[in-house]
């Protein structure tokens, strides 16, 4: 099981997560960083996309096969909206959450 967080950066009145990035705007400050991921696209239920830390943690959970819902690394081949280069053709995206 994953641990489940909201970000909450005290004293900042704006926090978003900024996809296929390892870094932030300029005056944004970095909370963390990590893979962009959601569930396949071939299941029937659907998930939005999330940025799992790098540093990601486990939880005790119910064990392997919860019923709860499966997260893969999203990524993206060449000619499906992502210039390669800077984009790396079938890599996982990073991604970067950001306040201000």
């Amino acid at each position: 099981d994953i641990p489940c967080a909201v970000c909450e950066a005290k004293g900042r009145k704006i926090t978003f997560m900024l996809p296929a990035k390892k870094s932030c705007p300029l005056n944004w400050v970095r909370e963390y960083h990590g893979y962009l991921m959601s569930s396949r696209y071939t299941h029937v239920q659907s998930s939005q996309y999330l940025c799992f830390d790098d540093a990601i943690e486990t939880a005790q959970g119910l064990g392997s096969h919860s019923a709860g819902a499966y997260f893969y690394p999203v990524s993206v081949g060449s000619g499906h909206g992502l210039r390669t280069p800077p984009y790396v053709n079938i890599r996982e995206l990073t991604c970067t959450v950001c306040s201000k």
